[in-house]
């Protein structure tokens, strides 16, 4: 796996059979698969990682972890704090591919858009109170929602879906829903690829997550759901200006989430790492909380 990976650092082996628990250097844990299960024997030479990608704002999430207190060593989530970080993806520069692109070539796609917002979506009450938010710009702009959260239908998965993103729509809404720190998922990064803009409604600094402006528009830059209606509506009536922000995204590509274990592997083989012993409340505390909108009207 690490080799595959191109790992500088690839001498760790992976394996899931659970006999080797006593034995392995490290063993990770992931957080959902642990209701339930009693703690196994540990080797006290080794660590015991904690995988999680799921937000502070499930409530269920860390319920668990009082039983585990003091076992784990190392947290390996989505968190910038993590002893491993593990987002669900990242950006970085396309070594300036837009410049290879013709700029007639950029005004032509902007140009054969023909509908204005998308949002794919499962989970119709959430804690950020995204349906909320959606429900405000559908007064303003048409909003076409997918999934079981609305009237049109494609599956999760579908290639078509994307492709229909790609050459029908000028925006899609990347709306997550819990609101905390650093928290931002696939629903973001999968729309780097494609010829869309993504509109990001979340609790995340994405600066601090080396994530550029230029490649989404952010709800909290806009004083309410009718503001950023209107600037949507300015950038409809604009196809040099919505050219521009796909030339600006398309310099710009997703780099796969596996490139945290390469990360795993290399503190493994570092005999300065420490071997640190957390209890739920400093995991909790790591995470942050979950936070309130304070976009919509009470």
């Amino acid at each position: 796996m690490f080799k595959d990976l191109n790992c500088l650092v690839n001498n760790c082996v992976w394996t899931d059979d659970k006999t080797k628990v006593k034995e392995a250097d490290a063993v990770l844990f992931f957080d959902l698969c642990l209701r339930g299960v009693t703690p196994p024997e540990k080797n006290p030479q080794g660590r015991w990682v904690l995988v999680t990608h799921e937000s502070p704002c499930r409530a269920d999430n860390f319920k668990l972890l009082s039983e585990w207190n003091g076992l784990f060593n190392w947290t390996m989530t989505y968190t910038k704090d993590s002893d491993i970080y593990s987002p669900y993806a990242q950006v970085m520069s396309n070594d300036g591919y837009t410049s290879r692109l013709p700029r007639e070539q950029i005004l032509s796609i902007a140009r054969k858009k023909s509908k204005l917002v998308a949002w794919m979506v499962s989970h119709c009450s959430t804690q950020s109170r995204r349906e909320e938010y959606v429900k405000e710009l559908q007064k303003y702009i048409p909003v076409d929602v997918y999934g079981k959260c609305g009237p049109l239908v494609c599956k999760r998965g579908d290639s078509r879906c994307s492709e229909m993103l790609n050459t029908d729509y000028k925006f899609y809404l990347a709306f997550e829903n819990g609101l905390s720190k650093d928290y931002v998922t696939e629903k973001f990064f999968d729309m780097i690829p494609l010829n869309v803009i993504p509109i990001t409604r979340s609790g995340a600094n994405f600066s601090r997550l080396g994530i550029p402006s230029v490649l989404h528009i952010d709800t909290r830059d806009f004083k309410s759901p009718k503001d950023l209606a209107e600037y949507l509506k300015r950038l409809d009536q604009d196809d040099e200006s919505y050219a521009a922000l796909l030339r600006a995204k398309a310099d710009y590509k997703v780099v796969d989430w596996k490139q945290s274990y390469c990360d795993l592997c290399k503190k493994l083989n570092d005999p300065n790492e420490p071997n640190k012993s957390y209890r739920a409340e400093e995991i909790k505390r790591q995470h942050g909380s979950c936070v309130p909108p304070n976009d919509l009207r009470p």
